[in-house]
Formats: C-alpha cells, sequence, structure tokens
C-alpha cells in the first residue's frame, strides 16, 4: 500500500477473504471425513474414484478365518504376538483391513495378507469376505474411529456374519456392559488387561527382583519388531 503496488481496497478485500477462509476452516477441517464420506458417493458417478481402494479391492478377495478391522498401536502389538506364535500358513489365513496406504504397504512387506477398506463406510463391511470368518476383531478404540464406533461395527457384523466371534473394544465399563448386553462375544478394555499386567509385575519385583524384571523387559523390547513402532 505504501508503495501504491496495491490498493487498499484491493488490501481490504484480500484481508477479509482470509479472514473468511480461516473461519471456515475452522469449522470444516474437524469435519473433513464427513465431508469427504458424502461426496465419495457424488463423486464416483462423474468418474473420479479412491484410486487406492479401487486398486486393494481387487485383491485379497478369498475368505479368511481371522478379519481384523482397523489397524493402530493395539492391532500392531496384537499381529507380532500373532506372528511369533504361529507359522505363516496360519497368518495367511489372517486378513488386515485400514484405510491408510502407509500402513498397508508395511503389511504387505511382512507378508500379511490386508485390503484398503474405511470401516466407517457401510459399503466396505458389505464388499469384504465375512461368510467363512471364525473371528472378527476390531482393536480401535472410539475415540480413534472415524465415522463409526465399536458398538455400529457389532451390530453391521452380526448381520453380515451371523457365524463369527465377534471382539471389540471398549475405552469404559459401561461401553463395554452394553456391547456384552449387544452380542459381542468378548469386549477388549486395554485399561483392565494393563491393570492385571502391571499387578502381576509389581509383585515380582518385590524381594529384590526389580533387575531381573528390568533386564527381561529391556531384552523382550529389544526383540520386539512391530509394524507401528
Amino acid at each position: 500500500v505504501g508503495y501504491k503496488h496495491v490498493t487498499q481496497d484491493l488490501l481490504s478485500a484480500c484481508t477479509i477473504a482470509l479472514v473468511v477462509t480461516l473461519l471456515i476452516s475452522s469449522f470444516m477441517i474437524p469435519s473433513g471425513y464427513s465431508i469427504y464420506r458424502f461426496l465419495k458417493p457424488i463423486l464416483e458417478k462423474v468418474g473420479i474414484k479412491d484410486h487406492v481402494m479401487s486398486v486393494e479391492s481387487k485383491t485379497n478377495s478369498t475368505n479368511k478365518s481371522i478379519v481384523l478391522f482397523g489397524f493402530y498401536r493395539e492391532a500392531s502389538s496384537f499381529l507380532e504376538e500373532f506372528i511369533r506364535r504361529h507359522s505363516q500358513s496360519m497368518i495367511d489365513q489372517l486378513l488386515v483391513i485400514d484405510y491408510n496406504p502407509e500402513t498397508l504397504q508395511s503389511l504387505k512387506a511382512r507378508g500379511v495378507p490386508c485390503i484398503y477398506g474405511d470401516i466407517g463406510h457401510p459399503e466396505t463391511l458389505r464388499n469384504q469376505p465375512l461368510d467363512e470368518a471364525a473371528v472378527i476383531i476390531s482393536t480401535i478404540p472410539d475415540n480413534q474411529l472415524k465415522g463409526t464406533t465399536n458398538l455400529k461395527l457389532l451390530h453391521s457384523l452380526r448381520k453380515l456374519a451371523p457365524k463369527a466371534r465377534i471382539i471389540v473394544t471398549a475405552d469404559t465399563l459401561e461401553k463395554a456392559r452394553e456391547m456384552y448386553a449387544k452380542g459381542a462375544d468378548y469386549v477388549f478394555v486395554p485399561r483392565i488387561v494393563g491393570a492385571h499386567f502391571l499387578v502381576d509385575i509389581i509383585e515380582r519385583v518385590q524381594g529384590d527382583r526389580m533387575d531381573a524384571v528390568k533386564q527381561g523387559a529391556q531384552r523382550f523390547l529389544s526383540e520386539w519388531n512391530e509394524t507401528l513402532p
């Protein structure tokens, strides 16, 4: 303005546009996932499809015994323990469904069957090979899920895979009780599992055994190699 390269009217218009953009963004960013789900069918009708989903949906279409919906830290730890305990033939009976392309690449590099899928979208659930699934697992708590909850997943999966054992996750005791009442075969409550383990550790370290427990824990971590570190 001082050098008269920009008029006062133009500067005012740019300032107003910037403020309006910031205000709109502050409301829309938290709802970005919901907006994506709303626009996705419309975009597909005009020929704009999710490239990653279209590619991944063509693979791993055979039925699997164990289906893992969503892949985050609890699922990563579960997978590591599962791999350590079982042979490759058993691992081949596992299917991981997640929407993170980087996670899927890491899983494929480890020889773990996986497929792209948005578990918050009903279409994803309907299109998955769940007929022969013996166990279906959701290890992601509601506060980390987008577009769905463990209870909603439980309700949908009971219809799509009535013969499967369904394991869901709860971050509160109230939710755990509710999902048991709604037909969950098992509800994983991370804080309770952690409490059991921590009490065991406290009992073991009594009597000057702390050094041995610490060394065992460090050795365990040095050998532990998760997909999500």
